[in-house]
């Protein structure tokens, strides 16, 4: 419909739009969830006969639905018929605690919204735990604003724990997941991410989720790399000791997916990933098979955890692009024609990545602790703009960018 829009007093134009009957039909989906089954049913049931043959507004249908069922229907008609978008919800990170013969599990959950700027309140969404014969057991968070905490007790330990495993809430994410017992590619349809399975050592219960939301942005912030603004994935389950498996995400500039994030064709396109909420975004080594518009970014021995995709800005020129820990770093000349020299003082022993402008790593050299100095003779390579890294275990200490120039 162009744009996002409320359900109540959607422009005549609209009438019988995506809005109307799309979202609509979500949004009497998520109320059923909100109510459960016998609820729900009853209440549109009595709804229906009280309003037949009559006129009816959202108001009415709110009040109606308050009085009837006792439940007070105003936080959940403001967040999903009176706001446009919709919201967006996530477990943050959970921890469990044995208590007797039971275990106490603290869930922390998040909300974010697609389309505008609100935040919906007396949220009722479903957890689902999952013990270790895979056994799955559902219940219900009750949370308002950006984020909340909820404690539910098990008679068991859960192997994993997940929100609206079953999509009965239709929120700002799709999600699907699969059993995976034998090697080969197993497609998550709809959530523009394969992964393909090389070595596995038992099942696994693997769910992947697509989130039409940003992800949350870098804790240390990098003048020079931007975070899509749009959408997120995350890859979670309950996983054997030993498996291999590598993820394929796509992209895409002409489907609207990523066009406000790759709106310079000269920025280039990488993936971050991070094991949890608790960590910050970190660059990884992946190839790309596409153009600049349109393609497939493909990561190596993939984990649980979030992947986003960023792009380094091609118009950024700075001196200290990142400096963590007062991290001495010098490149000389920058531009080059010829070679690059790069002196620093190493915080631990490290990994200084290059790489080139479609996001391929083109070399990488060891770095021990202490005083370093390197030199890089590109003469094999083509001329262009080449982003360095210095990484540390899994975190980025330092990026820069370099000019290999005629």
């Amino acid at each position: 419909d162009g744009s996002y829009m409320p359900l109540y007093n959607v422009p005549t134009q609209y009438t019988y739009g995506e809005t109307v009957y799309d979202k609509g039909s979500t949004v009497v989906q998520s109320m059923r969830a909100y109510f459960g089954d016998s609820i729900f049913f009853d209440a549109a049931t009595a709804y229906l006969e009280e309003f037949a043959y009559n006129s009816a507004s959202s108001y009415d249908m709110r009040d109606f639905l308050t009085d009837h069922t006792g439940i007070d229907m105003t936080d959940f008609f403001e967040a999903w018929v009176f706001t446009a978008g919709t919201p967006h919800f996530s477990i943050d990170s959970f921890a469990i605690n044995e208590n007797g013969a039971n275990f106490d599990v603290d869930i922390y959950s998040k909300q974010k919204y697609k389309g505008v700027d609100f935040l919906a309140n007396s949220n009722i969404v479903e957890v689902n735990f999952i013990d270790e014969d895979w056994n799955i057991f559902s219940d219900t968070i009750h949370f308002s604003g950006k984020t909340g905490h909820s404690v539910k007790q098990l008679s068991f330990e859960p192997i994993a724990v997940f929100i609206d495993l079953y999509e009965k809430t239709c929120d700002a994410t799709t999600d699907n997941y699969q059993i995976v017992d034998a090697i080969g590619e197993y497609d998550f349809p709809k959530t523009f991410c394969m992964l393909d399975f090389e070595e596995i050592s038992d099942s696994a219960f693997v769910r992947v989720t697509h989130n039409w939301a940003a992800p949350d942005s870098l804790k240390n912030p990098i003048a020079a790399l931007i975070l899509s603004d749009y959408r997120y994935w995350k890859i979670e389950g309950a996983f054997p000791e030993n498996f291999t498996t590598k993820a394929r995400f796509f992209y895409s500039k002409i489907s609207y997916l990523d066009n406000t994030l790759l709106a310079n064709q000269e920025d280039s396109l990488v993936v971050l990933y991070r094991e949890n909420a608790s960590v910050d975004w970190q660059g990884i080594d992946f190839y790309r098979i596409g153009n600049s518009s349109i393609g497939n970014i493909y990561v190596e021995n993939a984990q649980p955890g979030e992947y986003t995709l960023a792009v380094w800005d091609a118009q950024y020129v700075g001196e200290n692009e990142i400096s963590k820990n007062e991290l001495k770093f010098e490149v000389f000349p920058n531009p080059s024609s010829e070679s690059f020299t790069f002196v620093f003082d190493a915080k631990e022993n490290s990994i200084l990545k290059i790489y080139d402008s479609s996001s391929k790593l083109v070399k990488s050299f060891n770095t021990k602790k202490g005083e370093n100095t390197i030199k890089w003779i590109p003469s094999e390579l083509a001329y262009g703009t080449y982003f360095l890294q210095l990484v540390s275990g899994k975190e980025i200490q330092l990026n820069k960018k370099l000019l290999y120039l005629k």
